[in-house]
């Protein structure tokens, strides 16, 4: 689950466990299928505290971003 998404970054919920460091590729479909979806690559530069039941979260740093983005 995607939470607090901006220009920069974002908090990803999950129940895996992810190492500091890792990069990632995100995709999120709009609801409309006319839109195309934002991609982005990103980096987790840290673990959040909390925990959301089994979910862990991760600060996730944007690296790059698909053009329509």
């Amino acid at each position: 689950m995607l939470d607090n998404m901006s220009a920069n970054g974002f908090l990803l919920w999950t129940e895996r466990t992810i190492p500091v460091g890792s990069r990632m590729f995100i995709s999120v479909k709009p609801d409309e299928e006319e839109e195309a979806p934002i991609e982005v690559t990103a980096t987790v530069i840290r673990i959040s505290p909390e925990k959301r039941g089994a979910h862990f979260g991760y600060g996730c740093l944007i690296e790059g971003a698909s053009e329509s983005y």
